[in-house]
Order: C-alpha cells, then structure tokens, then sequence
C-alpha cells in the first residue's frame, strides 16, 4: 500500500493478504498512513525477514531454470521495488512505476517467452508478477511462486489480481493460473474460479479504502478497537498489542472469537468482568462457560502476585495426573529442534538436533546438518531407545506438546527407516505427551500453556539468562549458523550450536522437572491446590448414566494396558465429574 500526498491510496497485491489475514489491522495501518496520530507495533518478527530472504533466493533459482530453458527469450524488468526521494516524491514513484509498466508492455508485446518480476501500474493498483509464461497456444499464464507447501487463498486472489491487470491491458491470458510452491510442486487453477472471489474482495477492499479517506477528510478519528464494521483476527501485533492494553477477553487461555462474541452480547468484555461474573451467557453451554470463568479467575489471581512471582495455579481436576506412569530409571525426556525453512532436493524442513536428558539428568544430542544426516541421527536415536527399552521395559519417553510424537512419525515415513518401531512406540504408549494432562489437570492463571509460561511455576529460575530464549529465536539462530558455516566463521559457528545445545538441554531438562512436579501434585501431601467447588442444591451423588457407560467399557483395564481409546474414555470419565 501506497499513500500519496494527494490521500489517494495505491493498492498492491499484498493487501489482498493483509486485509484477508486482518481487516482491523489493515485499516489501522491505513489511518496511520492517512495520518492519524498514532503508533503502531514495531515489526520484529525476524522469521518474516527470513522467509523473504529465502523467497527471493528460490525466485532465483527458478528464474536460472526458465534461462537453461529458454536462452535469450528470458526479459527481466529492473527492481521495481521503490524508494522515493525526498524531492517530488509522488511524481517519481508515479514516474518510476509507468517506466516499469511500460517495459513490462513491451517485452509482452514482443511475445517474450519468459517476463520475471512484470510490473503492474494503473494509478489505484500496483503489482510484481513473479513470472508470466507465454503458452504455445499464444496467451499468457501467470505464475507465483511461493515457500507454502499448500496453495492459500490469498495466494490465489494475488495471480488473479495479476491475471486482472493482464485482461485490462489487452494481454491474452490463459485459463489457469500456477503456483510454484515450497516442496517444487506446481498447482493449476481455473482463473474462472477465482476471479469472482478476487472481484468480490477487491470491491470490499476499495470500499474501506474510501470509507476511510472520507472519514479523515470529515474531521472523524482513527479506527477503534472493536469497531464492529471491520473484522479483526486477535493474533497479529496489532491486535495483540490492543488486548494486552484492555485486558480483552481474548487473553484468556484457550477462549475463541466466537465465544468473545458471546460474551460481550452479554455485556462482559473483559478478564476482570468474566472472571466476576455470574448466570449464564446465550448460546454458550454451561460447561464451556464454568471452564473459560475458571481459567479467568486463575488469571486475575495471577495479576494480583508480584511481577517477579510465577502465576497462580491450582490442581482443580487431580484425576486428571492419574494417567501419568510410575517413574522408571530408563525414562528420557525428549525435545526437537527443527528448522521449517530448511530445504533440501525438495524437500522441507529439518529435525537438527535429537535433543534428550536421562533420568539421571544425563544429556544426549543427536545432530543433522542435511537431510541425509537427518536420517542416521532418527536411526541413531532410535538405537538408543531400544537399548533403553531392553535395559528398562518401562521405560518412557516425556515430551510437551505434538511435535515430537508427529515428526517422529514423518521422519520414519520420510527416511523409510524405523517405522514399525517408531509405530511401536505410539501403539504401546512408551511417547508421553505431557502437556495435554497439564491441561486436564492444573488451572494455570496464564494466558498460555506454553512450556516457558508454565516452567516459572516448578522451576523459578528457568530460561533467565541471554541467548535463545524461544523456538522462533532457535530457528533463526540456527539459519544464522548456517550462514557462518557458509562464510566459513567456523568459531563463530561452533558458538552458535553451542548455544542452541543449551536451549534444547534446558527444555528437556524442565518437561523432566514438570513431570516431577506433575508426580508431586498427585502424590504428596499437601501439594495437590484443590480448592472448595461450591455444591449445588440438587447435586446427586449418583454417578451420571453417561458415565455409568463410559466407565463399564474400560471396567477391568490396567492403567499400562490403555490403548489411546481407553484413554480418550477415561479423560472423558474425568471431565464428567
């Protein structure tokens, strides 16, 4: 986007994006540039910065490709990304686009088989085309290259924004449109399909555009959170920064935009007033309601403590710890590092380091630098398992989270190696997942369930030195090495996984002191918070008949013998009483 001095707004592509991820954070961002007085976050996500870095790179590999192809039939049209002087600087961004419009109409003209980076102009819109291929049958297609590994809508909404611009110049243009995504695959869609969809949104686009210009010329002020005429995602900076500011009820752990919107229908618009409140709320169920009011609580009491004192917590659901196995020496606990940008023959994303420490508090990594060094760390750290299993049969593995049970799995498929024992893992619950018992239950007064959230509460001094302090920082830290590694810094590098050796170490070291305190909390005395629940008047002792029926399909079944069904079943059982 593109304000000129004038007030006239010069759309780009890109805003297709920024309006459809958040509209209230895009209007934000237009009142400023319309020049509202106002502040808006900072950028510092460097994984952007990153993903842009090695966007461009790929650009370049597959403009190389189209050159081997076709020699001499390849146009490339100058940078047009602008930085206008201080002088003029309306006429020479108007000027400096025209020119590169212009060139772009003449290499089409000349039917060049190849344009890269075609350059789009008409005053409102403002657009670069990665690559514009002429077909054998005479027209153009417009293709886009992207590091997703799925194609997006709004991917798709920015080749028809291309496709657009191409009809208005008289251009042929094909009847598919193309992705080049992440993993090398290429995807064709019918322009047909998303042409009403582009249409549809750039109409909407334009009109907050316009809504907003005339708002400023009229005297009226910059948006407001919660204007209700524009939908906002409550995950980006700028939502983020107005939630923490208001105390919105999205800092509640786990609340939703649909249940948010509940609430405030109720007239509760904020962690305080639904932690306080009472009755029910329309078309929201009781159940939902008693749990979002508990975790609102939990928070507030948080809010209360002194900064440097870790939140609030209460085991209010202790059968929920019960599924925890009995301690074996042979336990380990487990963490991945992995890089999602990584790519390799195709293929993306990279598990870096097989992390781990013992139940003697022992660490072990396993490192890859490759994705064929990927495979023999798996297999490496698979032969560590079994050795463990063998000399411990009760043995588990404790992680936090997803990821280390998922990628385990798709690293055995993707390498082809240790699958039966990965699958074996799975089927005879040797993986602990730590954080959905966590979730079932301890109420803890945090607006996340993240490991370095939660970790203040069993381990104070947790994570309180510099260096990487969260996976977004391991992953550009790692890119960083790889870097080093490549200017040939060796020692510089060799710190770096030093450093990325001691984030992964104190992860598995603090799931090792959660699944302590998590014993703790079932076991000892005095330990387990469960605070009075209020009892209400008709409340029956007799069990309900659901769970009369859940309870007779695991009836005789040993703790170790659950398979994942009986399991769901018991967690059910518990969240009944």
């Amino acid at each position: 986007m593109k304000i000129l001095t004038n007030g006239r707004v010069v759309l780009s592509a890109s805003d297709m994006t920024a309006v459809s991820d958040c509209e209230w954070a895009f209007v934000r961002r237009l009142d400023k540039g319309l020049g509202h007085s106002i502040t808006l976050p900072a950028n510092t996500d460097g994984m952007l910065k990153k993903a842009a870095e090695l966007g461009d790179v790929r650009e370049r590999k597959i403009l190389a490709r189209y050159h081997e192809l076709y020699p001499g039939d390849v146009v490339e049209i100058a940078d047009a990304r602008y930085y206008p002087s201080a002088v003029n600087a309306d006429e020479s961004f108007i000027a400096f686009k025209n020119e590169r419009r212009e060139e772009t109409l003449v290499a089409l003209a000349k039917r060049s088989k190849v344009v890269f980076q075609a350059t789009f102009f008409d005053g409102e819109f403002q657009g670069l085309a990665d690559f514009l291929v002429l077909h054998e049958d005479g027209y153009y297609e417009v293709f886009d290259a992207k590091l997703a590994r799925k194609a997006k809508v709004t991917a798709l909404l920015q080749l028809a924004a291309y496709a657009d611009q191409l009809l208005a110049a008289g251009i042929p243009v094909g009847p598919r449109v193309h992705l080049i995504l992440g993993g090398g695959q290429e995807t064709s869609h019918k322009l047909s399909d998303i042409m009403p969809v582009f249409l549809k949104r750039r109409s909407r686009l334009r009109r907050i555009i316009d809504d907003r210009v005339a708002h400023k010329t009229g005297g009226g002020g910059a948006v407001e959170w919660n204007d209700a005429d524009y939908a906002m995602c409550g995950k980006c900076p700028a939502c983020e920064e107005q939630i923490n500011q208001r105390n919105d009820l999205l800092l509640v752990a786990d609340l939703r935009l649909s249940q948010r919107k509940k609430l405030r229908a109720a007239g509760i618009n904020t962690v305080a007033e639904l932690a306080n409140s009472v009755g029910p709320v329309a078309e929201m169920m009781a159940g939902t309601l008693d749990t979002l009011r508990a975790q609102a609580q939990a928070q507030v009491r948080s809010a209360e403590l002194p900064e440097d004192q870790p939140p609030y917590y209460m085991v209010d659901r202790p059968e929920g710890l019960d599924i925890i196995p009995e301690p074996s020496d042979g336990d380990i606990f487990f963490d991945f590092e992995g890089d999602p940008l990584y790519e390799e023959g195709g293929l993306w994303n990279l598990d870096y380091l097989f992390g781990l420490v013992d139940a003697r508090n022992n660490f072990h990594a396993f490192w890859a630098h490759s994705i064929p060094e990927e495979k023999k760390a798996l297999i490496a750290f698979m032969d560590y398992v079994q050795a463990k299993r063998t000399a411990h049969p009760g043995m588990h593995i404790y992680h936090y989270a997803a990821y280390e049970r998922t990628h385990l799995l798709q690293l055995a498929r993707r390498h082809g190696v240790c699958e039966d024992e990965v699958d074996q893992l799975v089927r005879e619950h040797v993986l602990v997942d730590l954080y959905p018992i966590l979730k079932r239950s301890i109420r803890v007064g945090s607006p996340s369930y993240s490991l370095k959230k939660i970790e203040k509460i069993y381990d104070p001094l947790a994570h309180g030195g510099d260096g990487v302090v969260t996976a977004a920082d391991s992953i550009l830290e790692y890119n960083k090495y790889r870097d080093l590694v490549e200017q040939g810094h060796t020692g510089e590098a060799q710190a770096q996984l030093a450093d990325l050796e001691n984030y992964n170490k104190e992860d598995c070291e603090s799931t090792r002191k959660l699944r302590d305190w998590l014993l703790a909390e079932r076991t000892g005395p005095g330990h387990v918070l469960v605070e009075e629940v209020p009892q209400r008047e008709d409340f029956d002792d007799e069990a309900e008949p659901l769970e009369v029926a859940l309870g007779a399909l695991i009836e005789g079944v040993e703790l170790a013998d659950r398979t994942p069904n009986d399991t769901a079943v018991a967690l059910a059982i518990a969240a009944l009483r």
